[in-house]
């Protein structure tokens, strides 16, 4: 799914910078007060947990531009999630040079991230049993998936304010076209599949476990929200 879809507009041969996320405040160093009270003094460090894009064009004659992109994604590990002062960071990199026309498009890929967690399929009707139904006919299992940031980078020249808002028009249509589209493909997917597009969210080792009664009885349940 689209995570985000920003843009900036860029100098020739100056660098730009998009970040999207959060800041945090992690615990760098505590140290006891030296005013002769017992206090503990915390020093704390902010830091960018999201996605920085940095790109930098040079432009050339023939309507050509390079480009110097730099791009970091910053988690939370979520092993680390019971010290909320102290936690842990994943950081994946991508650095790379490209030469493209104007208006066509770089791909950037392999921000791969492992997620963990625990997926359970029941036995219909005696898994809804209060405390034995958990413990007996309710099978738990740990689920693992693979989330893959792909980004799409399509640089515009922009010679003169003219340009600029014949682009955002432009973009503004794109936009419209590929809602459009995406819909389209939804509803074609889950046509042939039989599996919705909030179904398919769910990881391929939980649904096989579950017959279609227990996906019905799950989504009455609401477990598939």
């Amino acid at each position: 799914h689209l995570l985000s879809e920003p843009s900036v507009l860029c100098t020739n041969n100056k660098e730009a910078e998009i970040y999207i996320g959060q800041t945090r405040s992690i615990l760098t160093q505590g140290q006891q007060s030296t005013t002769g009270v017992s206090n503990i003094v915390n020093n704390y460090s902010r830091e960018d947990i999201g996605l920085t894009l940095k790109v930098k064009p040079r432009l050339s004659s023939n309507n050509q531009v390079t480009l110097e992109v730099e791009t970091k994604i910053e988690d939370l590990d979520p092993s680390s999630e019971q010290q909320a002062d102290r936690p842990t960071t994943t950081k994946r990199t991508v650095k790379t040079n490209a030469i493209v026309k104007n208006g066509e498009t770089i791909v950037l890929g392999g921000l791969i991230k492992r997620v963990g967690g625990q997926g359970k399929s029941k036995v219909p009707y005696l898994g809804e049993i209060p405390i034995l139904g958990d413990l007996l006919f309710t099978q738990h299992s740990d689920v693992e998936r693979e989330e893959n940031v792909v980004i799409y980078l399509t640089p515009y020249i922009v010679r003169e304010s003219g340009d600029l808002q014949k682009l955002k028009m432009m973009l503004s249509e794109l936009e419209e076209v590929q809602e459009r589209y995406n819909s389209l493909v939804r509803k074609e997917l889950e046509e042939k599949t039989g599996i919705s597009v909030e179904e398919a969210n769910v990881p391929a080792s939980r649904r096989i476990k579950q017959t279609p009664h227990q996906r019905n009885l799950s989504i009455l349940n609401g477990e598939g929200a």
